[in-house]
């Protein structure tokens, strides 16, 4: 498959370049705040977690290697 590239070029008068700089500042606008609500939800769900315990092998007692039959 042949993949081709387009570039459409724009040549707004200053009427729709002003309109353009509007909305790409509206949508700046838009995106930083759903990000910082995004973050700020994160924030305020995250919960402490749980320790992690890990078994070491090593800390058997004796009477443990007697059942394991480990010398």
């Amino acid at each position: 498959m042949v993949q081709r590239k387009v570039t459409y070029r724009l040549y707004p008068t200053q009427a729709q370049l002003a309109e353009l700089e509007h909305q790409r500042w509206a949508h700046c606008l838009l995106w930083n705040e759903a990000l910082a609500e995004h973050r700020s939800a994160r924030k305020r769900r995250r919960r402490p977690r749980a320790r992690r315990v890990r078994h070491h092998w090593c800390a058997l007692d004796g009477a443990d290697r007697a059942v394991t039959g480990a010398a």
